[in-house]
């Protein structure tokens, strides 16, 4: 396994940025938001879509599909059960009661056009995670061929803080196909365009976010969904 991971190590050329906000507003609305969009199911997962546009905000072109409520990490009951066993849970972390392995958690494919994107928003003690993946061919001769993304949340007490962090996988190779250039140059000069691509697709991540906290939205979900706005834009 080890030689394996090492392997893979050598072959993938990943490059990953990070950037840190702080805004003065709480995650508490959120989690509110979340419990109260599990309430207006009613226990069908049929309705799990619309808690998560409500989550996204604007979705413009694109559509959410097979959305799933995990509790602790589980799917598990019927889907009354589930929802039930959410708010619970929801209404634990909101009263600083809950364990520290207590989660709830959102998943759900957002369709752009023909690209499936992961998107998965998880409620912990004390933080939200707002995570997205997305598959390629990207970028020029769809050498971009994975994206991942995740801004996570924190609770301190003069607000939230927030760590964005966007991971490219990209090809050099002569031959889109290979993962890796031969020429180590090459590898330098692939792997700077791409940092700075990533770097600007934050900083207007990171301008969403506070522009949307300010508004009295989730500063997390709206930076992570700025950010694919950004990368799409370059990369489709």
């Amino acid at each position: 396994m080890t030689v394996l991971l090492l392997t893979l190590a050598i072959l993938a050329t990943d490059v990953g940025r990070t950037r840190t906000l702080a805004v003065p507003r709480s995650i508490e609305r959120t989690v509110l938001q979340l419990g109260v969009g599990l309430l207006t199911t009613y226990g069908d997962e049929a309705r799990l879509p619309d808690v998560a546009k409500v989550m996204e905000g604007d979705l413009g072109i694109a559509t959410i599909r097979d959305a799933r409520l995990l509790v602790d990490g589980q799917r598990t009951g019927s889907p009354l059960r589930r929802v039930l066993g959410g708010l619970a849970t929801l209404g634990l972390l909101v009263l600083d009661l809950a364990d520290s392995g207590d989660s709830v958690e959102l998943r759900y494919t957002l369709w752009w056009r023909w690209l499936a994107i992961q998107r998965s928003v998880v409620v912990q003690e004390g933080q939200i995670v707002s995570r997205a993946a997305l598959s390629g061919p990207l970028g020029p001769q769809g050498r971009v061929k994975r994206i991942w993304l995740t801004a996570r949340a924190t609770e301190t007490p003069r607000g939230t803080t927030i760590r964005l962090t966007a991971t490219a996988r990209v090809h050099t190779g002569l031959c889109a196909r290979r993962s890796r250039s031969r020429c180590r140059l090459v590898n330098q000069l692939a792997a700077a365009a791409i940092a700075r691509e990533l770097d600007a697709a934050l900083v207007g991540a990171e301008r969403e976010g506070r522009r949307m906290s300010a508004r009295g939205h989730d500063a997390a979900l709206a930076a992570t969904g700025r950010c694919i706005d950004r990368l799409l834009a370059i990369w489709k």
